[in-house]
This record gives C-alpha cells, sequence and structure tokens, in this order.
C-alpha cells in the first residue's frame, strides 16, 4: 500500500470524526443554555406569583470558578470587601481590608445558577418586595470562629440585593 495515500485516507477520516464530535459538543452546549434560560424564566415567573417583582438583571451562570483561600492576620472588624482573582467581590465578615495577608486559588468548583437562588429567596421574600440586582460574590465569615490568625475558605454565593435587605445562597453544590 502507498503509505502517502493511506496517510491521507486516515487524516480525512480524523477530520471528519472531529467534525461530528464538535457538533454534538456545540449541539449539548446549546441545550444547557436553553435549559438555564428556561429555569430562570420559571423561577421569575415564580416569584412574580408570590408578588414579588424581579428588577435586576440576571447574570448568566458561570461554568465554575476557583475556591479561594484567604490569609487573614488577627481578626477585629466587621466586613471588609475586596476583588478577588478574576474581578468578583470578596466579602469577608470578620475582617479589617487591612487584615488581609493573601488570597490564592484553589479547586475549580460548579457554580449553580442563579435560579436556585431565586426559588431559596420565594421563602424568604414577602409580597411587595423586589428583588433589585444579583450579583456573584465570594464571601467568608470569619466572625462565626475564634481564629486569631490563620487561613479560611471563600466560596461562590449569589447575592442578592432586595427591597427588604440583602440575602446571601449559595452558587455550590452542598
Amino acid at each position: 500500500m502507498d503509505w502517502g495515500k493511506g496517510k491521507n485516507i486516515l487524516i480525512a477520516i480524523f477530520l471528519i470524526a472531529d467534525l461530528i464530535l464538535g457538533a454534538g459538543l456545540l449541539s449539548a452546549r446549546r441545550g444547557e443554555t436553553a435549559a438555564r434560560q428556561r429555569q430562570l424564566q420559571s423561577a421569575v415567573e415564580y416569584l412574580t406569583e408570590r408578588g414579588v417583582s424581579v428588577d435586576a438583571e440576571i447574570p448568566d451562570a458561570r461554568s465554575g470558578v476557583n475556591v479561594l483561600t484567604v490569609s487573614c492576620a488577627a481578626s477585629g472588624g466587621e466586613k471588609a470587601v475586596l476583588a478577588a482573582p478574576g474581578g468578583m467581590p470578596l466579602i469577608i465578615y470578620g475582617a479589617d481590608p487591612s487584615d488581609v495577608e493573601g488570597v490564592s486559588k484553589g479547586a475549580r468548583i460548579k457554580v449553580q445558577p442563579p435560579a436556585s437562588a431565586l426559588i431559596s429567596a420565594a421563602k424568604e421574600l414577602e409580597p411587595g418586595d423586589s428583588v433589585k440586582g444579583v450579583m456573584l460574590v465570594y464571601m467568608v465569615d470569619r466572625s462565626a470562629y475564634d481564629l486569631q490568625a490563620g487561613e479560611d475558605t471563600a466560596l461562590p454565593f449569589w447575592e442578592l440585593s432586595c427591597d427588604s435587605g440583602t440575602y446571601y445562597y449559595p452558587a455550590y453544590s452542598q
């Protein structure tokens, strides 16, 4: 057999296989996006039926984010808000901004869609309330522990700003 001709045939076969697999992957991703949009629409309709309006632009869920490790000096503050790697807000309860010594990326985790936070909020919001903002943030609560110094883990949360206050819902699988 002529190896030049055989090589060209194999390249053509692999190219066709790659195109077929790529089309399947693209179709699956489009289906996931459509499902997330339907889920979000259903969550907004559910809140509306309960008398809660959603006046916020709701961000599309990211496929995943990194867990953060936050190094802090002795705690003493109430709340520090910093920019995390990637630009997302990092909220640290029980610390001042000057307490934060460093932030490093950890393992990548899947992010739950914002619709899950909206459904959870339906239990707490009263008719007439309004959701004004939805944002993905990192949060760590050092105030719950008796820590003098050390490291803690910041995880992603959905922050819902409403007329009645600000609510946080886990954006990671528990």
